[in-house]
């Protein structure tokens, strides 16, 4: 998921934790799930009110600008780190992988 389409990727991220549709979250931001989806998948790019009517629809989250626009700093990244801190002493290893 990770890439050139960091915006795509955070719009991405934020959906999924917010545990919405690409239909829901794009009611949200006053646009067709087509655009999300075309968001998502780096053909095009929000506008800034369309960032901040998802903002807005998510206070849950507190969310920035910054967390959709931002590569190294964006929600993506943010929560994949805060994920693999939080499982990486959780998850135990069973048995082993045969050669």
């Amino acid at each position: 998921m990770m890439g050139s389409n960091y915006i795509g990727d955070n719009i991405n991220a934020v959906r999924i934790e917010a545990g919405l549709s690409q239909v829901e979250l794009a009611r949200a931001a006053g646009v067709s799930q087509t655009t999300l989806s075309s968001w998502e998948c780096n053909r095009s790019k929000p506008r800034l009110t369309n960032i901040e009517h998802i903002i807005e629809a998510l206070p849950h989250l507190h969310l920035t600008v910054d967390d959709i626009l931002s590569d190294e700093g964006g929600f993506a990244k943010r929560s994949l780190r805060q994920t693999s801190t939080a499982t990486a002493h959780t998850v135990p290893l069973y048995g082993s992988i045969p050669a």
